[in-house]
């Protein structure tokens, strides 16, 4: 299988350094804005780099493209690639817009192609094992679901962040957890949401609640926290028959420090044993088996990360009602 990789950033490098490790992929070039970027990863990761990106979709040669680029400019990559036959994954957000969201899938659907999202939480392992006793009905019914992520702003005064190609925090972080508890939970009936606002009007701290059947979530995001706070990420999920817990804090480094804990209903806590995974190698080489037909689509699928998408949007909008 041959994959070309768009964008030389941090995620662009993430997924092509992924894809140069696994067997029977071949990285077929390296897309960038900056060809000095794309050189220097293409260089890395033994493979050849260009700023044309419609020669690299014309290559019959080219089974799939991962997309990398800002999200606000994902429609107009992944379109022309699904037209040109090739299978598209998408870091999240895939959109910023339903109506990007609702191209995409349809090019997909009448090209017979893959359209995936790099749904990254999911392949963290304890997110993994929580989900699975929540399916395999250990946890009981569930009834409640807490999320969090909360970050330092992460940009300054000097280059502020370009929120029409990525997203403001309540759609560009916050989404992780939505995609999270579709998972779990499925769509919600209700959002409501409050949050507090920057000088320029932005959400930078928010609260939203979500009501589903026989359940309810809370989900916590912030680009505001002190700086001197870790990156951290939160997930609680609890059933009639007891609940499960992980915390993730970048306290230095690229490996988070992780709880992970269950609470039975009856008896103690007890900490939970895992081995943990690279996430984003594990979602890009879910991706490959997805187009090979050795996995199951649905937990990077454009339509769950499209409802994610849609709870994203509604709870901003919610929260922006004076």
């Amino acid at each position: 299988m041959r994959v070309a990789v768009v964008g030389a950033g941090w995620a662009g490098s993430a997924h092509a350094e992924a894809y140069a490790a696994m067997e029977g992929v071949e990285i077929a070039a390296i897309v960038g804005k900056s060809e000095a970027r794309a050189k220097a990863l293409a260089a890395k990761t033994k493979t050849t780099a260009t700023t044309d990106l419609a020669a690299v979709l014309r290559d019959e040669t080219v089974d799939a493209v991962d997309v990398c680029v800002p999200s606000g400019l994902h429609r107009q990559v992944a379109v022309p690639a699904l037209d040109e036959g090739k299978h598209v994954f998408l870091e999240t957000p895939m959109a910023l817009t339903l109506a990007d969201a609702e191209a995409m899938l349809a090019a997909a659907e009448r090209n017979g192609r893959t359209l995936a999202v790099g749904q990254v939480m999911k392949f963290l392992v304890p997110y993994q094992m929580i989900h699975g006793a929540a399916s395999s009905g250990i946890l009981g019914p569930l009834r409640l679901a807490i999320g969090a992520r909360l970050s330092a702003p992460y940009w300054k005064p000097e280059s502020p962040r370009d929120f029409a190609l990525y997203g403001e925090p309540m759609l560009e972080l916050m989404i992780f957890e939505y995609e999270v508890f579709h998972w779990f939970l499925g769509v919600p009936r209700r959002i409501t949401a409050t949050a507090r606002r920057s000088d320029a009007g932005v959400p930078v701290h928010a609260f939203v609640s979500l009501e589903y059947d026989g359940a309810v979530g809370m989900v916590e995001g912030s680009a505001a926290m002190p700086r001197s706070h870790p990156f951290t990420t939160y997930l609680w999920v609890q059933g009639e028959e007891g609940a499960m817990e992980t915390r993730g804090q970048f306290t230095g480094g690229d490996i988070p420090e992780t709880t992970f804990r269950r609470y039975p209903r009856d008896g103690k806590a007890e900490d939970l044993p895992f081995e943990g995974q690279d996430p984003y190698a594990a979602e890009c080489l879910h991706f490959v088996r997805c187009v090979e037909g050795r996995a199951d689509p649905s937990p990077i699928s454009g339509e769950s990360a499209r409802e994610a998408l849609r709870v994203a949007l509604a709870a901003r909008d919610a929260a922006l009602v004076e």
